[in-house]
């Protein structure tokens, strides 16, 4: 909490795109900001155009089952102090940064997840 309240950024990936997971990090993130809520980054928000301007995302197999109507990027994210301080990805990135096909994971593929990846850093550390 402290952490954030000084101006740092947390990023949370959730590897694989787990239910379990999913639950455990809204859980948490209640005991640390209880009156803070996770909510869905909107289109217009800079982290999507920060370096690159992303409109649409590539997702696997597993990510379109799960979510059939997934066309952009979609992250959620807490604001603090009018920044996005919390950036929580409930499909994996990671397994897009790995550059290798991940198709049982609920995730972006390799050049949506480098692209967006990309933004989240640039984005995080000018604001």
């Amino acid at each position: 909490k402290r952490f954030l309240e000084s101006g740092g950024t947390l990023l949370i990936n959730n590897g694989l795109g787990l239910q379990t997971f999913d639950a455990a990090v809204r859980r948490e993130l209640k005991l640390i900001l209880p009156n803070s809520d996770l909510s869905p980054v909107p289109p217009t928000h800079p982290i999507f155009s920060t370096v690159n301007k992303i409109t649409e995302a590539k997702y696997t197999p597993a990510a379109l089952a799960h979510k059939p109507e997934l066309r952009g990027p979609y992250l959620e994210g807490i604001s603090l102090h009018g920044d996005l301080k919390v950036i929580y990805s409930p499909l994996d990135l990671e397994a897009g940064w790995q550059g290798m096909d991940h198709p049982l994971a609920r995730a972006y593929e390799p050049d949506s997840a480098m692209k967006l990846g990309v933004n989240v850093i640039i984005y995080a550390m000018t604001h």
